[in-house]
């Protein structure tokens, strides 16, 4: 699924057992068709919980990506700048909870209980270690932190 709508008519359709969605702390306008889905005994496996790499601090402004990167079109500088507010408010939480921003924002996916599972996507064995490390939920004041 790529919008709510369509999510949204899927769950409504009750044809999936399963569906699939991004859902992150940039993009959060899911979280109500999840609850749905729950309801209606239809799983949820959240994707692009890191924003393609965006939510672990790696990339700013000034950011390059290849011809054939498709975060060339979602990386943006205007999106990242529109995005800064949630990374720094993200940032905020890892550091009082002694995380990396990665750690957190899959923490925040895990954290709702809607969500069956979460692709996470790796490049390299230390981002597949801190994936791993990732399954704890985070505090009620950490997410509703991170949902403002």
């Amino acid at each position: 699924m790529n919008t709510t709508e369509e999510c949204d008519y899927a769950i409504e359709s009750k044809k999936p057992t399963l569906l699939q969605m991004e859902y992150n702390v940039l993009e959060q306008g899911a979280a109500e068709s999840f609850a749905r889905a729950r309801e209606k005994e239809v799983g949820v496996i959240c994707r692009v919980p890191i924003k393609r790499g965006f939510l672990s601090g790696r990339f700013d402004e000034t950011a390059e990506f290849g011809e054939d990167d498709m975060r060339r079109w979602i990386l943006t500088a205007e999106n990242i700048r529109k995005f800064q507010e949630k990374l720094n408010r993200l940032r905020d939480v890892a550091g009082q909870l002694n995380l990396s921003p990665a750690e957190v924002a899959i923490r925040f996916c895990v954290s709702n209980p809607n969500i069956s599972t979460i692709i996470p996507g790796i490049r390299t064995k230390e981002q597949a270690r801190q994936n791993a490390a990732s399954g704890d939920s985070l505090s009620i004041e950490a997410v509703k932190r991170l949902l403002e």
